[in-house]
Order: structure tokens, then sequence, then C-alpha cells
């Protein structure tokens, strides 16, 4: 009879069955919705005194920290992105389409802060930088009418699909760099803060920018799934899945925590599901992810 005990490893669980390593979970989620978090936080519920406003806007490489205090409703865990869009200024009246045909969006942890950012691209990023989008873009403001701001966030239509990007608000800031291979057009008329010139911008090829206007962004969050309940029995793994409802987890598996195959997807309206997968190795890690 194989024998199953947990220990703790950094941010993770891993139960060890015997002599094989099975299961690689992420921290306990919660059963919350997705997390909605704007920042610069300051500007959450108020306009900004500018407007990125044109009918175009050439291509462009933009990179902005924002700082890890604006993600205090995380609760220093960590959780994945999976989505982002800036606000829509004052002026626009009507709902407004963007669209930005070729686009390259990273996103990283950096110890770097707004104020003291490089003016060279590369040295702002931190060890885990990813590529969270390629592809295009189409962004929309739902804007009811004429009124004071603040106005509506764009949503955000990443056709090709994002990889999530986990952030751990404890471990720094978080930067954003985005590439418009082509520019927009029609272009995002976003809300800007004059006074804050923190990001960095250039042309796509430049390695090194100047100071833009700060724009105010809303993040999309969806808290790590838990892994609980671990049983191995004739070459199957079955294990309990807890996390958000209707959200694509895929369930990867690895033999050397390096390179992670997809053996299954798996979506339910229940936020506790049980998943049984074959487990023909001798040692191997499984996680779980969230899918497009």
């Amino acid at each position: 009879m194989k024998t199953i005990k947990k220990v703790t490893r950094a941010c993770t669980n891993v139960a060890i069955i015997g002599t094989s390593i099975l299961l690689l979970a992420g921290v306990p989620c919660s059963q919350a919705a997705q997390i909605k978090i704007v920042s610069p936080s300051s500007y959450k519920d108020r306009e900004g005194e500018g407007c990125f406003c044109s009918d175009s806007e050439p291509p462009y490489r933009y990179q902005q920290v924002f700082p890890a205090a604006d993600f205090a409703a995380l609760g220093n865990k960590p959780h994945w992105i999976v989505g982002f869009g800036p606000r829509a200024d004052q002026s626009v009246t009507s709902p407004h389409t963007a669209y930005l045909p070729d686009n390259y969006v990273r996103l990283s942890t950096t110890q770097r802060g707004p104020g003291n950012r490089s003016p060279v691209f590369d040295e702002n990023f931190g060890s885990d930088v990813m590529q969270f989008y390629s592809g295009p873009l189409t962004m929309v403001a739902d804007v009811a009418g004429p009124g004071p701001g603040p106005k509506e966030f764009y949503r955000h239509d990443f056709t090709a699909g994002v990889t999530p990007f986990l952030y751990d608000p404890s471990q720094g800031n978080l930067l954003l760099d985005f590439i418009a291979w082509q520019g927009e057009s029609p272009k995002v008329l976003a809300d800007q803060i004059p006074s804050l010139q923190t990001p960095v911008v250039e042309d796509p090829l430049a390695t090194e920018g100047v100071r833009g206007l700060s724009a105010i962004f809303q993040f999309t969050f969806v808290p790590m799934p838990e892994l609980s309940n671990p049983q191995w029995s004739g070459g199957q793994f079955q294990f309990t899945l807890t996390g958000e409802t209707n959200v694509n987890y895929v369930i990867q598996a690895s033999t050397n925590l390096q390179s992670w195959t997809p053996l299954a997807t798996n979506s339910s309206p229940n936020a506790a599901r049980n998943i049984t997968i074959n487990a023909p190795n001798s040692r191997s890690f499984y996680r779980a992810v969230v899918g497009p």
C-alpha cells in the first residue's frame, strides 16, 4: 500500500505517493469571482487630466510600472492575470471600438518603481518576464452617453488567446510592456495623467525610450486553483481541483518541473470537481493552470 504525505515548498504543496511525486498544486484559492483592480489606484474613482485622443496612432512601444501596493486586494498572494484594459476618456460619449492589428504584450514582476524605471526597456524586466499575448487586439468601451468621468474601461478581445501571467505582489511591482507593431486605427481614446510621467515610450524597435504619460488600467485576476485529496490506484491519479466556476483549467504533467505537457482541459459550473488522469510514470508532477 502506498503512503501519502504532504510537504510545503515555497508557495506550493507537493503530494508524495510512495517514491513518486505526483501532485504540484498552487496556493489555496478563494471562491470569489474575478478580481478587477485599477492602477494607479489614486485614480480609481476620478478622471485623469488628459486624453490619448486622436484618430489613429503610429506603431509604438509602451512600458508602464504599476506599484504592488495598488494590488492589496490580492492579499499578497499569487493570482493569474487574464486580462487588462485602459479606461476611456470622459470625451468619449458613445460606444467606441479600437483596433490594433498586430501586438506583442509581455508582463513581468519588477523591482523598478514607477519613478525609478530605466529608459532602457530591457533593464526594467524581472526574471519572470513572459509573453502574455501576441496577435490582433480589439478593445471596446461601452460608454452610455455624455457626462463627467470616470468612464468605463475598454473591454479586451484577445482573439489569439492569452497566456495568463502569475503575479505575486509580495515579490515586486507589475510591469506591462506593450508593442503595437502597426499602431492603432481607430485609436484607443484613453484617459491619461499628464502629471504622472512614469512610462517609457518609443517606436517598436527602439531599445531605449523617453518619458510618456501614464494611463489608467484595470487588470483582471483569477485566484490560483487548489489541488487536494490526492489518491493513486492502478496507474491512475485522482485529486480534487477547487477553482473558479466556468473557467477552463488545463491539467499539465512534467517529469522534471521544467517542461510541461497538457493532458486534459476541465471546465465546470462547480467550484470543486474531481479529476482522474493516467499516471504511468514512476515520478511525475502535475499542476493546473488557467487555460484560454
